[in-house]
């Protein structure tokens, strides 16, 4: 039984879905009563977009096992993923109190904190991550994302870089290098970057934002609100998606765009207030 879930988990970090769904399945066979088979399949759901399967296979999991911590986990990711950042962060600390070395979970409340701006309790959080596990990509890429954002792009790649070393077909360590490329003006080494993010993870919202910032900036705006549209129809409370879509509608003369600008900037008054003064304020 340990053998087939070791092959399984080991297939899931590496990016071969339908292996690691036929060595959980296998695994299933044998004890399906496990509940780390149903988190292992709830992973796979999770990483292809179906959030409703992937909830309902972590939910077995905890009925399973309450004190599953990466069940928790599971479910937490899923709840960050829709915006419910409370529900979210209820269930990380709930796997952390059944398992206080659930590195994880730390990941996810720095995830957590980032997005809502505590840089401070995010760093925390994910050198906490690492303490426990010094092999976890998305630590590093957590802190390449704080780094990002205070504007050190050199110790943002280093982070990026040592994610993508332990994890090469890391979607968000290579969104975040395309992003320190598009902030330095190499636009064409942005592409290649987001598109890596995009062939890795499909489902990533925030590659195609990038990919269309990429379009915007070479002023193929057409494609732009595409790439933008393509995002929120993965991720529809990902605020820079509809950012990028109004600054688009801001540079077209064509026509009076003001009721698309107006929906928008009514969209991110509920998910960012700072990302719909920046719309605001924007002039072409």
């Amino acid at each position: 039984m340990c053998e087939f879930l070791d092959s399984a988990f080991g297939k899931l970090r590496e990016g071969d879905l339908e292996g690691a769904r036929e060595a959980f399945n296998q695994a299933a066979q044998r004890d399906e009563k496990n509940a780390y088979v149903y988190v292992g399949l709830g992973n796979i759901s999770f990483r292809e977009g179906d959030l409703k399967k992937a909830k309902e296979l972590f939910d077995k999991a905890v009925s399973l096992d309450e004190k599953n911590s990466y069940a928790h986990v599971g479910l937490a990711n899923i709840f960050f993923r829709k915006g419910n950042l409370r529900a979210a962060q209820e269930s990380f600390n709930k796997a952390i109190s059944v398992d206080n070395n659930n590195p994880y979970a730390y990941v996810g409340l720095g995830n957590i904190a980032l997005r809502k701006g505590d840089t401070a309790a995010a760093s925390e959080c994910y050198d906490k991550a690492l303490l426990l596990e010094r092999k976890d990509p998305y630590a590093y890429v957590g802190l390449g994302n704080i780094a990002s954002q205070k504007g050190d792009f050199v110790a943002a790649a280093g982070y990026f870089n040592q994610a993508l070393l332990l994890d090469n077909k890391n979607s968000y360590a290579h969104f975040g290098l395309g992003n320190i490329f598009f902030q330095q003006g190499k636009i064409e080494a942005a592409a290649e970057a987001f598109n890596r993010a995009v062939l890795f993870d499909k489902k990533n919202s925030y590659a195609y934002v990038g990919l269309g910032n990429v379009s915007s900036q070479k002023g193929d705006f057409t494609q732009a609100i595409e790439y933008f549209n393509k995002a929120i129809s993965l991720d529809d409370k990902n605020p820079h998606a509809y950012l990028g879509l109004g600054i688009v509608y801001s540079c077209l003369l064509d026509r009076d765009y003001t009721p698309e600008k107006t929906k928008i900037l009514k969209k991110l008054e509920q998910l960012d207030k700072g990302l719909a003064e920046r719309l605001r304020e924007f002039k072409p």
